[in-house]
């Protein structure tokens, strides 16, 4: 038996609780939109098309996926372009897009990855963005794997745009040249502004 008056015990009575459940899947309903309208930006940003429109006949069957590295929430991006199948023996495009803390920020960043870069062959400071660097490095992982980057910034937005071309025999190459990867770059960058 509780001391406290019956009036009392029925306010402290457990309820149906329908504002945190509305609350919480209202939520969710939310962010899972907002996950959606991230990636269809990142989705938008740069498309197989785009790769097939500057890289010619040699990218018509590119396909695209996030990457799962990173949620695109955010302002971030993370995607992966390739050849038909993906699988991590082939050659492959990546893009990732990462928002700074400022535009002073973002070059910043641009300018240690070319500082870094100096060591490695190809490289260049092309006129893409705010600040960019451009070069080629054999994987460090894969002795088999030639990276080719262009990394450069926008705004608050730091960009890596990447090719690794796999010297594996497969028919699957759509970026031959380290140039080949500017216009994409250019491109991007326009579309950041």
């Amino acid at each position: 038996m509780s001391l406290l008056p019956p009036i009392l015990l029925r306010r402290l009575a457990p309820r149906k609780r329908l504002f945190p459940t509305l609350f919480l899947s209202t939520g969710l309903a939310l962010f899972a939109s907002s996950a959606a309208a991230a990636e269809l930006h990142c989705e938008q940003l740069l498309t197989p098309a785009d790769l097939h429109n500057a890289l010619g006949e040699k990218a018509r069957a590119i396909v695209s996926k996030p990457s799962g590295v990173v949620q695109e929430t955010g302002g971030r991006c993370s995607r992966l372009f390739a050849m038909g199948q993906f699988d991590r023996f082939s050659d492959e495009l990546i893009l990732m897009v990462s928002p700074a803390n400022s535009v002073d920020s973002a070059k910043a960043t641009v300018e240690r990855m070319a500082n870094d870069a100096k060591k490695y062959f190809g490289f260049s400071r092309p006129a893409i963005g705010d600040n960019a660097v451009h070069y080629r490095r054999l994987d460090p992982l894969n002795d088999a794997r030639m990276g080719m980057h262009i990394h450069f910034s926008v705004g608050k937005y730091v960009v890596e745009l990447t090719y690794h071309n796999v010297d594996d025999g497969k028919r699957n190459k759509f970026v031959i040249e380290s140039k080949e990867l500017e216009p994409l770059a250019t491109l991007l960058a326009k579309r950041l502004r």
